[in-house]
């Protein structure tokens, strides 16, 4: 694992307001302890990446080619170790990148990524963080959730509180 200016930025903001979350997580890469979250509806993806790219936000991709999809204010990249097994280890490029009221075509994005990657869209303003491969967003409030997750159809309509 190496480090960038723009992973250290991401990791305070992440301690500050998920505490216990990591961008360095050797199996899921980008782990976020919310205390509150839900699951999007698969239809509903693409507006919820529309929705958290609307601003400046950072986008965290690992298995597959973020400079080909993203207009970049900023651009790092850095390798991770995935590590799902204690036997198993394997170097992959995670990016990290800087982007202003983008255009993000999900599908497109993901067509031929990795499966066992991620692609993490990460909002300062809003404090919401919106996991792509899991199909879910994450806030350090319901408020917060509630008024990011207006109008977009959610699996969960209670909060998931975790302890």
């Amino acid at each position: 694992m190496s480090t960038t200016k723009l992973a250290d930025e991401i990791r305070a903001f992440l301690d500050e307001t998920f505490p216990g979350s990591s961008i360095d997580d050797g199996y899921y890469f980008v782990n976020i302890k919310a205390p509150v979250s839900r699951g999007v509806v698969h239809e509903q993806s693409q507006r919820t990446v529309d929705q958290i790219c609307a601003g400046t936000c950072w986008v965290i991709a690992v298995g597959l080619d973020l400079p080909s999809h993203v207009r970049a204010r900023v651009i790092e990249q850095r390798l991770v170790t995935y590590n799902p097994d204690w036997n198993v280890q394997k170097e992959m490029m995670q990016w990290l990148a800087v982007i202003e009221d983008g255009k993000v075509d999900l599908g497109a994005t993901l067509e031929g990524a990795d499966l066992t990657g991620t692609l993490v869209f990460i909002n300062r303003a809003s404090g919401i963080v919106f996991n792509a491969y899991l199909r879910r967003v994450y806030g350090s409030s319901q408020t917060a959730v509630d008024a990011f997750a207006e109008g977009i159809d959610c699996v969960e309509t209670e909060e998931r509180r975790l302890t």
